[in-house]
């Protein structure tokens, strides 16, 4: 049996890569949903924001992507915890819970609620009955939604000079779990948590996940930034160590869920539930420019190899990190985004040293996406990432008679700091606000060539791909 093997040799003037693959096995299988967005609750702080879950151009984007695969939204964050459901009232009423649901119904995403985890009583219990408020109007309405409970709780003795108890809070969600389970009787919801911002402050994840009872979470969540937006530029987006930063954060997140929960008798799921380049918003000089593509493709990848369900990516709209800018404008990520919804697959294919420290090349495989018929069963796809600054990387296959199609992206002024990406050498740009230009390959063939700091995406159409039938 063949092993997907690969050899980097990185010469002074040439960066080569031999490719073997097994077509027989899978390492893990994503969800349907895996690539995700997020809204700031902070929308509801905000009038003029809630206008823009009306937008055309804003919703056109979004369904384009949901014409591609299936979306969670996660509607949380740091506001959650400071926003109460008053459905009578000008704040945080029905009115804006129904604009908040018309999107997603329009979209056809599935909602993540964040609930304030703040409410307390004065001996320290979480005091519910807002939430029972808002839940009861949810089930009035007959909206589905899942939920989440407080948002970054690790960060509380620090930003709120306050502590929540990991045993507390695991009652909390306990009693939220009972909540849902009698509000929506016999309502599948899911319930996700506990959104910890780092992975070993006052060791609050570990005590969180001993203390908290099986069958209360769908999904074990953690939030993962590369660094602060402090003094960062486009080309720390291209830095090795930068990247590889993720992979012992990535692996020591599933190794804390899988150990934590060890005498369980079915884990949950382990999920980034908010992700992107820099924290505090985003960085204005790199936040939405070409560069922050590699961290994102890359981090795709690499979860995906860890074993993680879903990456919920900061965000759709709001912060200069997101998907579509203030003027609903696709960003280079919207384009990574929306191509990969519609080429990858769930099924992930195993590459040797995927999550070695160190590449210059960075790649990893999947089944192709064939829900949308665009590619047959059996093909495979490849999401390649060249950071070298110079020179060109060449990929080889034993097989030369593998045909391939290429979806290459490139800035478009040639420097990774440009705001605006060509695919296959021709720009990319929405044609008005309710069309976008068709995103067409380029035929290709092994050896493949990726000029210097460009990533893609490299469709193995007659792979025939034993473990990639349907």
């Amino acid at each position: 049996m063949q092993l997907w093997n690969i050899l980097l040799i990185q010469h002074v003037y040439a960066l080569e890569v031999f490719l073997n693959i097994n077509f027989e096995t899978i390492v893990f299988q994503v969800e349907k949903e895996y690539l995700s967005l997020t809204f700031g609750a902070g929308y509801f702080k905000n009038k003029t924001h809630l206008a823009d879950l009306k937008s055309k151009k804003l919703l056109f984007l979004a369904k384009a992507l949901s014409s591609a695969g299936k979306f969670y939204l996660r509607f949380g964050g740091t506001a959650e915890d400071f926003i109460n459901f008053k459905p009578n009232e000008i704040y945080y009423n029905k009115t804006e819970i129904d604009i908040l649901m018309n999107f997603l119904n329009e979209t056809s995403w599935r909602l993540i609620f964040g609930l304030n985890v703040l409410n307390r009583y004065p001996n320290g219990n979480w005091d519910s009955s807002n939430t029972k408020t808002l839940l009861e109007y949810i089930v009035h309405m007959n909206y589905n939604v899942n939920f989440e409970l407080g948002n970054e709780f690790d960060l509380f003795p620090d930003h709120l000079n306050f502590t929540l108890k990991p045993v507390q809070y695991a009652a909390d969600f306990k009693m939220l779990r009972k909540i849902i389970n009698e509000v929506f009787k016999q309502k599948q919801i899911k319930l996700f948590g506990p959104d910890v911002a780092t992975l070993n402050r006052y060791n609050l994840f570990q005590t969180f996940l001993k203390s908290i009872e099986e069958g209360i979470l769908d999904g074990v969540t953690f939030h993962h930034y590369y660094s602060s937006s402090d003094d960062i530029n486009p080309e720390n987006f291209t830095k090795i160590k930068y990247l590889d930063s993720f992979i012992d954060y990535g692996l020591e997140a599933v190794s804390i869920v899988k150990k934590s929960l060890s005498h369980w008798f079915r884990i949950p799921q382990v999920w980034i539930g908010e992700t992107s380049s820099t924290y505090g918003g985003g960085s204005k000089n790199a936040g939405n420019s070409f560069a922050a593509g590699f961290l994102w493709l890359d981090k795709l990848g690499l979860a995906a190899q860890m074993g993680i369900s879903v990456v919920l990516r900061q965000s759709f709209k709001g912060g200069k990190y997101s998907l579509v800018d203030a003027d609903f404008n696709p960003t280079p990520d919207y384009w990574s985004s929306l191509l990969y919804k519609r080429l990858v697959g769930q099924k992930v294919l195993n590459l040797t040293g995927f999550l070695e420290h160190g590449r210059d090349i960075r790649m990893y495989a999947h089944c192709t996406n064939t829900k949308n018929d665009v590619y047959k069963s059996g093909s495979v796809v490849l999401i390649v990432i060249n950071i070298n600054v110079k020179e060109n990387a060449t990929i080889n296959f034993k097989n030369n008679t593998i045909s391939v199609e290429q979806y290459l992206l490139t800035p478009s002024n040639g420097k990774i700091k440009d705001k605006i990406v060509s695919l296959n050498g021709r720009v990319l740009e929405m044609n008005n606000e309710t069309s976008l230009p068709v995103l067409n390959p380029i035929n290709s063939n092994f050896p493949l060539h990726i000029p210097p700091l460009s990533y893609g995406f490299f469709v193995l159409t007659n792979s025939y791909a034993k473990v990639c039938r349907c």
